[in-house]
């Protein structure tokens, strides 16, 4: 029997209380398979948009994928979350890219646990900007805004951007480096599937939002 992680990842609301309904969607599905499969309490309670369960044997793959789809359309988050069987347990270390120009004081609610990058313009600068002040009083958040408003369309204007993260947390610039990319304010085309593609990212899963993109 092949033993195999079920992971669970999301893209965060960019709505008050993210945290909240996610580490609370976590405790359920701990509390439905902890008697069965390998699942650390300790883990969603730190969680902010992923979490495993492990020990799950190959023919329990899909039940285990089932019964996590079943709870979060119990907690209303079947739209923002994803969940994969793989042979070994696998963590995906996330990049958040955000090129909604409107996107603003939702910063607040989905840029502090990973890397940032945001599209110029005045009210995303406005937010970040208090952001960065808020940094150097009490807590980090790593984020990075354009200098200027750009729309993101073709699939160059992807490599471009693309190019730019991966510089910063790719392979040869972090560790560990990215394996996921949660974008918010763009809608999924080919040229962006094609851009994807040349930087071994797959789009897994659209959302009201945006979408998340895994590296293979």
């Amino acid at each position: 029997m092949i033993v195999k992680a079920v992971n669970v990842i999301a893209q965060p609301k960019p709505e008050e209380g993210w945290i909240h309904r996610f580490r609370n969607f976590g405790k359920d599905v701990y509390l439905r398979l902890r008697d069965t499969f390998v699942i650390n309490i300790a883990e969603i309670d730190a969680a902010t948009d992923e979490f495993h369960v492990c020990g799950v044997g190959d023919q329990q793959a899909d039940e285990v994928v089932g019964a996590i789809a079943g709870l979060a359309r119990e907690h209303n988050l079947e739209d923002v979350l994803y969940v994969m069987a793989t042979d070994e347990f696998t963590s995906h270390p996330a990049v958040i890219l955000v090129l909604d120009v409107a996107f603003g004081e939702r910063l607040w609610e989905v840029a502090w646990w990973h890397p940032t990058w945001v599209v110029g313009s005045e009210r995303n600068r406005a937010a970040v900007e208090q952001m960065w002040e808020r940094r150097e009083q009490e807590r980090s958040a790593n984020v990075t805004i354009w200098s200027t408003q750009f729309e993101a369309v073709t699939a160059e204007d992807w490599r471009q951007m693309l190019n730019t993260i991966d510089m910063h947390h790719g392979e040869l610039a972090s560790d560990p480096p990215m394996k996921r990319l949660i974008v918010y304010g763009a809608t999924v085309t080919p040229p962006i599937t094609a851009a994807l593609h040349d930087y071994q990212f797959e789009c897994v899963k659209t959302t009201p939002s945006g979408f998340i993109a895994i590296r293979a």
